[in-house]
């Protein structure tokens, strides 16, 4: 019973922080996938064909975008949404 009472206590300044956080860790990540691609794109010029195989190209590509909009953009907006309810 106190378990699910704790579930239900919202913190949320901190649960703000925390979403925070996730989002510029996942900003990290889809930085350094975009910089991969940049780079495959940069490397396969003539016959060379880059580092990564058109599969792991494909792979990184939906993941740097499903990054970007599910953990970034979504938990920045809520996140500030948040904060700008509280205010009031």
């Amino acid at each position: 019973m106190v378990v699910e009472r704790m579930a239900y206590i919202g913190r949320p300044k901190k649960d703000r922080c925390h979403v925070l956080v996730v989002a510029a860790v996942m900003l990290l990540r889809a930085f350094t996938d975009a910089s991969m691609m940049r780079a495959q794109q940069a490397l396969s010029v003539g016959a060379s064909h880059g580092f990564l195989t058109p599969e792991h190209f494909q792979q990184i590509f939906t993941a740097h975008g499903a990054i970007m909009i599910f953990f970034v953009a979504m938990d920045s907006c809520s996140a500030s949404s948040t904060s700008l309810s509280r205010c009031r």
